[in-house]
């Protein structure tokens, strides 16, 4: 007994446009996974520095270096870990990735100043999302 039933032509290009879509599909979830998996891995950097290539005079009462993540304050202290040369006596205020460092008395004029940090460290995501 034959069967005169045909079976209905499948459609070449919805099977073409059906596995370039899942292909796609399965590369951008990849890569979504792959960001999520790795995090955020770029090294602290000071993005600016208010001092940096200008005359430092008895008119500049402060400096502020900008970072480009949010901070630990306590890894930052003006003793520890904040070094300038020669010293100038003064205080650290924040303001979000801000260090604001206040000079208790005017800078000299004249003088070449050196700016370093020791051992700063941004603050850990966990820290972060709570404060949001």
């Amino acid at each position: 007994m034959s069967s005169n039933l045909r079976q209905a032509p499948r459609p070449i290009l919805g099977e073409a446009l059906d596995r370039w879509a899942w292909g796609l599909g399965t590369v951008l979830v990849a890569i979504a996974l792959l960001l999520v998996l790795l995090g955020d891995h770029s090294t602290v950097r000071v993005q600016s520095f208010s001092w940096q290539g200008s005359t430092v005079g008895a008119d500049n009462g402060a400096f502020v270096l900008t970072f480009n993540r949010p901070m630990d304050p306590d890894s930052i202290r003006a003793d520890d870990n904040l070094v300038i040369t020669p010293p100038l006596p003064g205080r650290i205020s924040w303001a979000g990735r801000r260090l604001v460092y206040t000079l208790d008395a005017p800078a000299p004029y004249g003088e070449g100043f050196t700016v370093a940090l020791t051992e700063a460290r941004d603050r850990p995501r966990q820290a972060r999302c709570n404060q949001l």
